[in-house]
């Protein structure tokens, strides 16, 4: 084979986009999503317990490096007898790097982590982890990228106020009732008297025709659900509103209360808050007419985070496979500027990873891309993607929950009407909260996918045929 391998991991806190995501490009899921749309040209595999894709490739990192040695002294099988082919392997002859895998080994890594929030000692002992788990042996050139990151806290608590009259106005309470996202601008010198009209948007807000009473200057008062919070304050911002606040949707208890962690787009021009499900309707249902609103940060010295990218020493330098992840999030690509060059790859990678779960009659469902960039820039290039996604904070469906309790069981089939991850991005994701069974597979799959790849003879034709 020519084609080298890059094992790259960037970490990074990952703000929470909302999963049921802009219907842009898919992804592919073994868990249980609420019913997407079949018309996405990219898939990803989910599937869907309770599990962060970070934490798949750093144990696969780990374990690639500790069970390398038995590939006849080479870090990936860099040359192959094998006959190219556009179909998956079936699972027998691609058994070596997917067979070494085990739990144990597994834990072993996983143990060592914990938070790794910039800015901590836990991140740069993650970094250190890593680094030396990639050294072990020397089939990697290891190296170490510096930016920094700007952070900013709040000045004083934010203010958030509904004016129906303007001798009785209400006042919600942070942060119970609404958080800032992350990258909101400042809402300075509003008029306390007056404030501004509040505009309540047409179902979710994920289509232009949704804003059409939505007029300049407003504050936009939208739902959550569909498509990713980037995009609703996208179109916020075509409509030159002066705030977008976005409620959580009540679908469970946990989708009650305001969503920590969430991001704005990159160059945001716009206060955002989040608001409670109950915050939410009381501003609906109280015909609330004005908004006022207080936001004002404080500049913090910025934080230094390091990527680690590996690549293998042998291998064609120009035609590299990334494998990797990282945590944070950007505005999702569209579907009509993808380059097509990226759909056939795509769409194979996706192939493969529903070979593994089939092979081993494991339930799947597709899951739309959310426009993470851990793949929204190589796809925006042209580049194909594909990978696997665990469910987070979307929600099983009654139909997911018994196709899952009819193939893996009373103890696997989770709970329909539930986050598929209750405790995604909170206190209670520890190692407690870690479903093994789904841990495994989503590992042994991402193995499949990258011992497939990296055997075949010319993995540019197959994926651009």
């Amino acid at each position: 084979m020519n084609d080298g391998i890059v094992l790259q991991s960037q970490l990074r806190p990952m703000p929470n986009d909302d999963s049921a995501a802009i219907p842009t490009h898919s992804a592919l899921s073994i868990s249980s999503l609420a019913t997407k749309k079949q018309n996405y040209l990219y898939k990803y595999v989910l599937f869907g317990l309770v599990f962060l894709f970070l934490l798949v490739i750093i144990i696969l990192v780990a374990i690639i490096v500790s069970k390398i040695s038995s590939y006849s002294a080479m870090p990936i099988p860099i040359a192959s007898t094998m006959t190219r082919t556009n179909e998956p392997l079936i699972k027998k002859e691609l058994s070596s790097l997917v067979d070494s895998i085990t739990l144990e080994d597994m834990l072993i890594h996983l143990r060592q982590f914990e938070s790794r929030a910039i800015g901590t000692v836990s991140f740069n002992r993650t970094i250190d982890y890593l680094t030396s788990q990639l050294n072990k042996e020397n089939y990697f050139n290891v190296q170490k990228y510096y930016f920094s990151v700007p952070r900013v806290k709040l000045d004083a608590n934010p203010i958030l106020m509904s004016l129906p009259n303007i001798s009785n106005a209400s006042l919600f309470t942070f942060p119970k009732d609404f958080v800032p996202m992350d990258r909101s601008t400042e809402a300075r010198n509003w008029s306390l008297t007056d404030g501004r009209p509040l505009s309540v948007v047409a179902r979710l807000g994920c289509y232009i025709e949704d804003w059409n009473t939505t007029k300049e200057g407003d504050v936009a008062l939208v739902q959550r659900g569909n498509c990713t919070f980037v995009h609703k304050i996208l179109l916020a911002t075509q409509k030159r509103v002066s705030a977008f606040l976005v409620y959580n949707d009540g679908l469970t208890l946990e989708r009650l209360e305001p969503l920590n962690n969430t991001r704005a787009p990159k160059n945001n021009t716009l206060p955002t808050l989040f608001l409670s499900y109950e915050a939410g309707m009381r501003l609906i249902l109280e015909n609330i007419s004005r908004i006022y609103m207080r936001v004002e940060f404080q500049s913090l010295p910025p934080a230094i985070v390091t990527n680690v990218c590996a690549d293998t020493k042998q291998g064609n330098a120009n035609r590299t496979i990334v494998v990797g992840s990282h945590s944070d999030s950007v505005s999702a690509a569209n579907n009509q500027t993808t380059p097509p060059r990226a759909i056939p790859g795509s769409n194979r990678i996706t192939r493969l990873f529903v070979d593994y779960f089939e092979q081993n009659r494991l339930p799947w469902d597709y899951t739309d891309f959310s426009g993470r960039s851990d793949y929204g820039p190589f796809l925006a290039e042209g580049i194909a993607c594909g990978g696997l996604f665990a469910g987070a904070d979307d929600i099983k469906n009654q139909e997911q929950r018994d196709r899952y309790l009819k193939m893996l069981g009373s103890t696997l089939g989770g709970m329909a009407n539930t986050d598929l991850d209750p405790c995604y991005h909170r206190k209670c994701d520890t190692l407690e909260n870690l479903n093994t069974f789904a841990y495994l597979h989503m590992t042994k799959a991402a193995a499949y996918v990258l011992d497939f790849l990296a055997q075949l003879q010319d993995l540019n034709h197959w994926l651009y045929p």
